[in-house]
């Protein structure tokens, strides 16, 4: 579906509306946050969403949120049942 005159010229050139650019900015915090991620690898998310739909930035922002969520929530079960030292 084309939704903007210059995807007449460039099917794939992106509609930078407000939205795009607000869940742009999440996903780049999203990323940026993911401490499970390299540096190399944050770049390469970083590249990769430019290239995605406002929707798929949208669910990007998600898994990276999970993904940490999930590290966390595993690393503080490994805490409570890590032996105490006397």
């Amino acid at each position: 579906m084309i939704s903007a005159p210059a995807q007449l010229v460039d099917p794939g050139a992106l509609v930078y509306d407000d939205k795009r650019r607000e869940q742009q900015s999440r996903y780049q915090d999203a990323v940026n946050r993911a401490g499970f991620l390299s540096d190399q690898e944050k770049k390469n998310w970083l590249m990769l969403g430019h290239s995605l739909t406002t929707e798929q930035l949208s669910m990007g922002e998600r898994l990276l949120t999970k993904e940490g969520l999930r590290r966390l929530r595993t690393q503080q079960q490994l805490e409570r049942i890590k032996p105490k030292e006397r």
